[in-house]
Order: structure tokens, then sequence, then C-alpha cells
């Protein structure tokens, strides 16, 4: 506990929440680097300002804090990711689509 002088009275204060400070500074951080932050944990996207108000884990021990869950990047990369899954998952259905209606469609013919 920190003590603060409030007239001649001593009153205590509880210490700074170093997890709220964490959360202010990686997003002013973001928002300097003009980026989002993405937890790995949750597998969630915040803009700068969102995280400042988010309830992401944030570790703290003996009044350092700490979050390797989360990375600081560009969100376009997350869009980037998801077009390469969306063209890899097509790809997948329209080859196995191919393939099992050329199989049923041999079995037919050969029944």
């Amino acid at each position: 506990m920190l003590k603060t002088q409030i007239g001649n009275n001593m009153a205590w204060s509880p210490p700074p929440d170093a997890g709220r400070d964490f959360r202010a500074h990686l997003s002013l951080e973001a928002k300097r680097k003009n980026c989002w932050i993405f937890s790995k944990t949750t597998k969630k996207w915040y803009t700068p300002e969102e995280f400042a108000f988010s309830d992401e884990d944030i570790r703290v021990h003996r009044g350092k804090a700490s979050a390797p869950q989360l990375v600081i990047a560009d969100p376009r990369y997350a869009l980037d990711k998801a077009n390469e899954s969306i063209t890899k998952a097509n790809k997948f259905i329209i080859e196995h689509s191919k393939r099992m209606w050329d199989y049923y469609e041999l079995r037919k013919k050969g029944t």
C-alpha cells in the first residue's frame, strides 16, 4: 500500500493497477504503430481503444505486468490469413466433390 499525504493526515491508497497500466501502454503502442492487438489465447482482434477496456488476462507478478499471449500486428494480416484459409477450403471442396461424383458415376456404370 502507498501512503498519501492528505492535509496533515496520512491516508492509505491502493497501489497502481499494473494490469490497467499495461493495457494502456499496449494500446498506445499499437495505436502509434497503426496496428491492432491480437490475443493468441482468445483468438480475438482488438482495436487499441477496445483493448484498453478489454477483460483480456494480464498477469501481474511483483508489480510487473506481462501478457505473452498478446501480439501487436497489422489487422490486414488477419484478412490475408482468412482469405488463404477460404481459398484452401474452396479448393478442397471443388476437388473432393469432383472425386466423389466421379467415383459414384463410375460405380453406377459398373453395376
